[in-house]
């Protein structure tokens, strides 16, 4: 997908490497604050890309939101304040993943899922008293998306047979 979305557009100063540092300059921004061009008018030594570049970075942003179930930013502030010790950012990145896979084998997520079942409370042990909602950046549900996550991964799709 990098390269198509490159190669549909000439720029011939930008390699591969250099947009994704552009790109990655605007994801963080994205999730922090909601005026984008005020962001980089503060920072001088940031420069604002062409127009066209923008279009492209829009484009390429909507892609990858369009396949993110769970806006969860792994910031990890809901993590101190949730009594059961739910890995919750770790727990949505495992989700999102799954969501996006091609195939239904989603074998890998739930070996890890159940990893990390081991040390933390699983998706379903929520209790649903909101005190990780409190301190979300986001204002994600996240005792809501923890059910969707606990139905996909606590019932398990179980392992191959080969």
């Amino acid at each position: 997908m990098r390269e198509y979305m490159l190669d549909s557009y000439s720029f011939p100063r930008q390699t591969p490497v250099s947009f994704h540092l552009c790109f990655r300059q605007w994801l963080v921004p994205i999730a922090l604050h909601t005026n984008l061009q005020d962001r980089f008018l503060r920072h001088d030594f940031i420069k604002l890309p062409p127009e066209e570049e923008y279009k492209v970075i829009e484009k390429v942003s909507r892609i990858i939101n369009a396949n993110i179930v769970v806006p969860c930013t792994a910031c990890q502030y809901c993590v101190p304040y949730c009594p059961k010790k739910i890995a919750i950012p770790d727990y949505f990145a495992l989700y999102n993943s799954a969501k996006r896979a091609v195939t239904d084998n989603i074998s890998s997520q739930f070996i890890y899922y159940m990893n990390l079942a081991s040390t933390h409370g699983k998706a379903a042990d929520c209790i649903a008293c909101k005190s990780c909602e409190k301190a979300c950046l986001q204002h994600l549900k996240i005792s809501e998306y923890l059910k969707d996550v606990s139905a996909t991964f606590d019932n398990g799709p179980g392992l191959p047979t080969k």
